[in-house]
């Protein structure tokens, strides 16, 4: 997922910040027959209260913290929605993906499967999140489920991130696991018969673990314009990679451009 263009430090308590970024971006995506996601504008929004804080489309409220440890609980859009709703809408605005189908399934069938035709709904997330912060970096913990009603799964989170400060330039590294749930992998990735026609799969959804790292570069110009640049890998666990819906198990994401603070 693109990070955010600012952070909790960079936002004073009980102020909005609104951002856009102009530049490039380009997101591979892992569904059959999707064409690739291109963006030149990215909208960022947040907000920071005493207890409260939005993040784009998170919502947060923090139960417990101190100077290492946080605990929230916390409402998110689930990104695998996104690769169906955002499927060739020229406007990055969360985490997007690409992909073509490869033939995994055996055969050709004799009515091609209509991937286009093929929708699914983005569910919202709610759950609990728990940062450690120390010298060397922050652990985050996090665990969700499907407040939306649309596949009542859940997922689980753990990311590693570690940023420092090295020639007027703010970097940042974060690796992270995701453990998605055979509901919501069901949901999303599950062929049924009409979508199947006359095609034939062996593909069993199951519970997955999706992996990623992320690489962000910022450089502040004054106190309105930031450069900033991100790069991120994901590789798709076999549960999702498998599917006929599927053509590539590793996937890139990437932004490069410049942010005006208002």
């Amino acid at each position: 997922m693109l990070t955010k263009v600012a952070t909790a430090n960079d936002v004073p308590v009980g102020e909005w910040q609104v951002a856009v970024a102009l530049g490039y971006g380009y997101v591979e995506n892992p569904r059959a027959h999707a064409e690739p996601i291109k963006t030149y504008v990215l909208p960022s929004v947040l907000y920071y209260g005493e207890r409260f804080y939005l993040e784009n489309f998170t919502l947060g409220y923090s139960l417990f913290e101190n100077e290492q440890l946080f605990v929230d609980i916390q409402s998110r859009l689930n990104e695998d929605g996104l690769f169906f709703e955002l499927d060739g809408i020229g406007n990055l605005l969360v985490t997007d993906l690409f992909g073509i189908t490869n033939g995994k399934t055996p055969g050709r069938p004799s009515r091609p499967i209509n991937y286009a035709a093929i929708e699914r709904k983005v569910s919202y997330l709610l759950g609990s999140q728990l940062t450690w912060q120390s010298a060397v970096g922050d652990m985050t913990a996090g665990a969700y489920t499907d407040i939306s009603g649309v596949h009542n799964g859940y997922e689980l989170h753990l990311r590693y991130k570690y940023v420092f400060d090295w020639y007027d330039v703010s970097w940042g590294l974060e690796l992270g696991l995701t453990q998605k749930s055979r509901e919501l992998v069901s949901y999303y990735y599950y062929l049924t018969d009409a979508e199947l026609q006359t095609a034939r799969t062996s593909y069993q959804p199951r519970d997955t673990l999706n992996s990623h790292i992320r690489w962000v570069a910022n450089k502040t110009l004054n106190a309105h314009w930031t450069l900033i640049s991100v790069l991120e890998y994901n590789h798709l666990g076999h549960g999702i990679s498998q599917s006929p819906l599927i053509e590539k198990s590793d996937y890139l994401s990437a932004f490069v451009g410049v942010s005006y603070s208002f």
